[in-house]
């Protein structure tokens, strides 16, 4: 198993050990957290709050940059993160010079599948997974523009989104 792997697998692990334990808050706390039964402990996915306030949101984040550092096949630099529900639109500024191409890692929770889309460019899709990412990558028309990416993912799904820059 490769180090990706194991660090999307431990990712998982904090992820569902997190939804579990949120049901053991005190009486003030819920009015602020989402309320989990036990029919929802046992899927995140069926956690209410956006992925943005689950733990573990920086961790996912450090993996998906790791996927793109500069030891890797595809080095890259991120352009902005996303946590939480969609669908969304990101709007992504004019890329650094020098760089033509913009991309795409995607986890989410939940059942169904996800898709990006990018303003003039194209699409990915995928299933929603928590123990494998999807990285797409598309050489932009006119990097010295701004661009749109769409996330889409089902009702009951959290995501959590890289959009990265490279040559």
């Amino acid at each position: 198993m490769g180090t990706t792997h194991r660090s999307l697998a431990a990712i998982a692990a904090i992820i569902f050990g997190a939804a579990a334990l949120s049901g053991c808050t005190s009486a003030e706390a819920t009015a602020t957290q989402p309320t989990v039964t036990p029919s929802s402990a046992s899927s995140f996915a069926s956690a209410s709050a956006p992925a943005k306030d689950l733990p573990g949101s920086a961790i996912i984040f450090e993996v998906q940059k790791k996927q793109i550092g500069p030891k890797t096949s595809t080095p890259g630099t991120v352009v902005k993160h996303y946590s939480g529900t969609g669908p969304t639109t990101l709007h992504i500024p004019p890329l650094a010079p020098g760089q033509k191409r913009l991309g795409s890692i995607v986890i989410c929770s939940g059942a169904g599948e996800w898709k990006v889309s990018f303003a003039r460019v194209g699409w990915s899709s995928g299933v929603c997974s928590t123990e494998n990412s999807s990285t797409a990558i598309y050489e932009l028309p006119a990097p010295s523009k701004d661009t749109a990416v769409t996330i889409d993912v089902p009702a009951d799904a959290n995501v959590w989104l890289t959009v990265f820059s490279t040559k």
